[in-house]
C-alpha cells in the first residue's frame, strides 16, 4: 500500500534507538524526507548512513529533544532545508521503573519532564508549522501501561495515561484545521527499554533472564513481545495521509495483553 509519504518532511524524535530508529528507517523507505533527532551523535551518524542508503535528502540533528532549546534547533533544520514540516513522530523520553514505595518526588519529576512534558514540547514545536500549511499529522508514542497498570511501572502508566488524554483533547482542538494527532501504545517491545524491564524483574524476583522473559511473555496472549520494526510500520501508517480520518485515537499494539483482567 502506498502511504502517500513521498517527499513529506517527517520529524522523528528519539531516533537513535528502538522504536524511533526503526520508524525513521521505515519512513525513509516509504519515500519521506526524514529528520531524525537524538542525543547520541555516534548513533545518529550511523543512522544517517542507513538513511542515505535508502534515499537522499534526510537530516540528522543532535540535541536534547526534551528541552525547548533542543527542539527549536531540531525544527529549524528542516525549515531551513525544505521550508516545510509535514509531520512528527514523538518517541523521545522514557520513565524510570519502580513501584509506589520506590518512586520519590525526584523520580516523578524525571518521569514528567522526560516523557510527558517532552512530548508536549515536541507537539508545541511543530504545530504552528502544520497550521501554516493547513495539513499535517502527529503521532505520539506512549505505551500500553496507560490502560494496563503495572505496579513496577508506576510512572510509565501515569505519564502514558496523560499522553492518551492529551492526544484525544488536542485532536478535538485541531481537527477543524485539517490536522491530526494520534497516540500509539505498544506493549513490551524488544528494545533497550525491554532489556531494562528484564533486568529489573531479575533483581526483584531473583530469577534468570530466561525466566524473567517467560514471565513477561506469559502475560501476552500472542506469546511474544513486539519487534521495533513492527511498531514502526504502524507508526508510518498513522502519520501518513492515508490515515487522515483517524484522529484522537490511541492505537494499542500489544498482542491482546491489554484485555487480560
Amino acid at each position: 500500500m502506498d502511504l502517500l509519504l513521498d517527499d513529506h518532511v517527517i520529524l522523528v524524535t528519539g531516533a537513535t534507538s528502538g522504536i524511533g530508529r526503526s520508524t525513521a528507517l521505515e519512513l525513509a523507505g516509504e519515500g519521506a524526507r526524514v529528520v531524525a533527532g537524538g542525543r547520541d551523535e555516534e548513533r545518529l551518524t550511523l543512522l544517517r548512513s542507513e538513511l542515505d542508503s535508502i534515499g537522499a535528502d534526510h537530516l540528522v540533528v543532535p540535541g536534547d529533544l526534551t528541552t525547548v532549546e533542543g527542539l527549536a534547533a531540531f525544527t529549524a533544520a528542516p525549515l531551513e532545508r525544505h521550508e516545510r514540516i509535514d509531520g512528527l513522530v514523538a518517541t523521545v523520553g522514557s520513565t524510570p521503573l519502580g513501584d509506589f514505595d520506590a518512586v520519590d518526588d525526584e523520580v516523578w519529576q524525571l518521569a514528567f519532564t522526560g516523557k510527558l512534558l517532552a512530548s508536549v514540547r515536541a507537539v508545541r514545536a511543530v504545530l504552528p508549522h502544520l497550521r501554516r500549511r493547513g495539513s499535517g499529522r502527529i503521532l505520539v508514542v506512549a505505551g500500553n501501561t496507560a490502560h494496563a497498570p503495572d505496579p513496577a511501572m508506576l510512572t510509565s502508566g501515569a505519564m502514558n495515561a496523560a499522553l492518551v488524554n492529551l492526544v484525544a483533547a488536542t485532536a478535538q482542538h485541531i481537527a477543524r484545521e485539517g490536522l491530526g494527532i494520534n497516540c500509539l501504545s505498544p506493549g513490551p517491545t524488544n528494545t533497550a527499554r525491554y532489556a531494562g524491564m528484564l533486568a529489573a524483574l531479575m533483581r526483584r524476583e531473583g530469577v534468570t533472564e530466561e525466566a524473567a522473559a517467560d514471565t513477561i511473555r506469559s502475560a501476552i496472549p500472542a506469546g511474544r513481545v513486539a519487534e521495533p520494526d513492527e511498531v514502526a510500520k504502524l507508526a508510518a501508517l498513522l502519520v501518513s495521509p492515508v490515515s487522515a480520518h483517524i484522529n484522537g485515537t490511541n492505537v494499542v499494539m500489544d498482542g491482546a495483553q491489554t484485555w487480560i483482567s
